[in-house]
């Protein structure tokens, strides 16, 4: 059971619970695939101009939007697989934006990040999808 979570949450508040996990699998889901489908892209735009404009766009997410009262109703698995992945990205995009590195050890670089995010985003999901169904288990049960 998530924290704060009762054994007769309503079916307002289950509706609500499910949005919120829904808004963050989709908010992960999107950044997630910028990051991956636009490496060359952004790096190239790096390489070339040392520019760090991009990275505003690519890295943009809504996670750290929604109200701490909310996140307390989801499991602390799920909570902690959700701070890593972001907290992954974020070191990212704070390492692409700080970066002295040449461009080809700041390729390696984000390499190695998008590998780690790679297991973090299937782990994330798998967390979001076993606690969504808890939740649609709930509601069908009440």
């Amino acid at each position: 059971m998530a924290r704060g979570q009762s054994d007769n949450t309503s079916t307002v508040e289950i509706k609500r619970l499910k949005s919120i996990l829904n808004l963050i699998r989709i908010d992960a889901e999107r950044l997630y695939i910028r990051i991956k489908e636009r490496r060359n892209e952004y790096l190239r735009i790096f390489s070339a101009e040392r520019t760090r404009s991009q990275f505003h766009e690519i890295f943009r997410f809504r996670f750290y939007e929604i109200p701490s009262h909310d996140l307390l109703q989801i499991s602390e698995e799920t909570y902690t697989s959700i701070e890593d992945f972001f907290n992954t990205i974020e070191n990212l995009s704070w390492y692409l934006n700080h970066t002295q590195e040449l461009p080809g050890t700041v390729a390696e670089t984000v390499d190695r990040y998008i590998s780690s995010i790679d297991n973090k985003y299937v782990l994330l999901q798998s967390y979001l999808k076993a606690e969504y169904s808890t939740y649609e288990d709930n509601f069908e049960n009440s």
